[in-house]
């Protein structure tokens, strides 16, 4: 999924509807561009309703992993992970490889709001939504 399309899902996340010129001004691209995100999450099987005259509305509201929220569960312990997160990632374990290479710290941990080819136990496909 491409960046403008995380974005307007991003905005359409509260569950509130939101108009495509609305998006497009929040956003700084074209109404064309708010239109082509939104035919990337109908692809992606994002569930929402168009109401000419209101918007687009998600069909539930969705929440986002919060790198913040995550500490603050973590407390004192928070200091012992370097945690990345993303919004789309081909495998957070494939980024993780990357990192460790890289001379990745101990204790890292990658997050992604969405894998395109991630990876199981010997060599499966893992699969979430």
């Amino acid at each position: 999924m491409k960046p403008l399309t995380f974005a307007v899902l991003r905005l359409l996340s509260d569950g509130e509807f939101h108009s495509g010129e609305e998006m497009a001004q929040q956003l700084h691209v074209s109404r064309a561009s708010i239109w082509q995100g939104m035919r990337h999450l109908d692809e992606a099987g994002v569930d929402q309703f168009r109401v000419p005259g209101r918007g687009y509305r998600l069909r539930e509201p969705l929440h986002w992993i919060d790198k913040d929220k995550i500490h603050a569960v973590l407390g004192d312990k928070a200091g012992l992970f370097d945690l990345e997160v993303a919004d789309c990632l081909a495998s957070t374990n494939s980024r993780l490889l990357e990192k460790a290479v890289q001379g990745a710290p101990q204790g890292s941990c990658v997050i992604a709001e969405m894998q395109t080819a991630g990876r199981g136990r010997r060599g499966r496909e893992w699969c979430a939504r």
